[in-house]
């Protein structure tokens, strides 16, 4: 068994705190977001002109964030076969979806449509039953300030 306390002491005497662990390790999934070399699954969602995208995805992280992937991942007939997006929600809502399934963070500029992720955010997060480590509430508070 892993000795995480043994772990932590070995990366604190690097002068590796806890806030640069998490930003390692953030940075470490965002390489793997979308990465189809990597990846054991495929999302297929459709864009706006109706086209199929096909998002390459990692069950695992998936399924640690959403209880409704964990769910669809232990259903061996659907962990098989690719997925279609059955939720109606858009590409863009997918992709925001993902990208904070891995980081944590909403990938959110000055640009994006603030009542678009709130209508669209608050409804996956019950649907895609969501496990954030940030409570919504502080990411819209921290994402209007933009």
């Amino acid at each position: 068994m892993i000795n995480f306390k043994r772990t932590n002491e070995i990366l604190n005497h690097f002068g590796i705190q806890d806030a640069q662990k998490t930003k390692l390790l953030t940075n470490d999934l965002k390489q793997l977001l979308f990465d189809e070399q990597t990846s054991d699954f495929k999302l297929v969602v459709k864009n706006e002109e109706d086209d199929e995208e096909e998002l390459y995805i990692h069950k695992f992280i998936l399924a640690a964030r959403s209880g409704l992937f964990l769910n669809m991942f232990q259903n061996i007939e659907e962990n098989l076969q690719k997925v279609k997006d059955y939720s109606g929600k858009s590409l863009e809502t997918i992709e925001l979806l993902i990208s904070f399934l891995y980081t944590d963070e909403l990938p959110i500029t000055a640009d994006t449509d603030q009542e678009f992720i709130k209508e669209e955010f608050e409804d996956i997060v019950d649907y895609y039953q969501l496990n954030p480590t940030i409570p919504m509430m502080d990411i819209f508070e921290k994402y209007s300030k933009i």
